[in-house]
């Protein structure tokens, strides 16, 4: 829980410098307090990015490279939780073509999760343009 409210604290103490903020987490051993500092840090990024793809890819390319698409997703993911509909989609198909299926992926379940009904379920799936990652959500 300290770990996910740190990158906030950070962002807050560093004037809105996500890298230094980036560069505190990846000083961390414990890798799951890592992991929970990066998610917390696109989880800020989330509402600094305005809803902007552009800006969205710039400030999660100010992670360490191993954490780039764990920042991506994790926006895409806050988005989604929020009620967005397009921008996690948007994300996905600006990610470099290597990291899009992961980035899809990671939609599955938040379309499962926070889709009311069937209709809505697929509607979000055929959104998905990697054909067997918009099966397996179709079909699961």
């Amino acid at each position: 829980a300290c770990w996910s409210n740190q990158p906030s604290w950070m962002y807050q103490l560093f004037k809105g410098d996500f890298k230094q903020v980036a560069e505190q987490c990846n000083k961390l051993t414990n890798n799951e307090f890592k992991t929970t500092c990066f998610d917390a840090i696109a989880r800020q990024i989330h509402p600094s990015a305005k809803g902007q793809v552009s800006e969205v890819i710039r400030m999660c390319n100010l992670m360490p490279n191993a954490w780039i698409d764990a920042c991506l997703i994790s926006v895409s993911n806050a988005e989604f939780s929020v009620g967005g509909r397009d921008l996690p989609f948007k994300i996905c198909e600006n990610t470099k073509v290597e990291k899009q299926n992961s980035c899809y992926s990671a939609l599955i379940g938040p379309i499962r999760g926070y889709s009311k009904n069937i209709q809505e379920r697929n509607s979000m799936c055929n959104k998905i343009p990697v054909g067997e990652l918009k099966n397996s959500c179709l079909t699961q």
